[in-house]
């Protein structure tokens, strides 16, 4: 058992997009580079994934618009860096539970959540 934090807040559509936000794989991916690596151009992100430009583009504006990113314009470049430390903490928290979970890539809400 473990020590419930006291949850007040009723869930909003908005803590349910921030964690939507978290449910894309590129965009999982590109947070924790960010996390990992420091601040970031799109440039890259592009360069260090592989992942098309438009795609990252348009995956760290949703990162942004759920909170979890800042950006901040350096002449003609955009960097995104992390929000604050919470955010590092939910990555930490989410991959503890996925640990914890032992089920890797074949767990059963891979097949149940994706049905929607």
């Amino acid at each position: 058992m473990y020590d419930a934090p006291t949850i007040s807040a009723p869930p909003t559509p908005a803590m349910a997009a921030l964690f939507g936000g978290l449910a894309d794989p590129t965009r999982l991916e590109l947070l924790r580079r960010v996390v990992r690596d420091g601040p970031q151009s799109v440039g890259d992100l592009v360069e260090a994934s592989g992942i098309r430009q438009p795609s990252v583009s348009k995956h760290l504006a949703c990162l942004h618009g759920c909170g979890l990113l800042e950006r901040e314009r350096r002449g003609r470049v955009v960097v995104y860096s992390v929000c604050n430390e919470d955010v590092v903490g939910l990555l930490d928290a989410g991959e503890r539970v996925w640990a914890a979970a032992r089920c890797g890539d074949s767990c059963e809400c891979l097949i149940c959540c994706e049905r929607g």
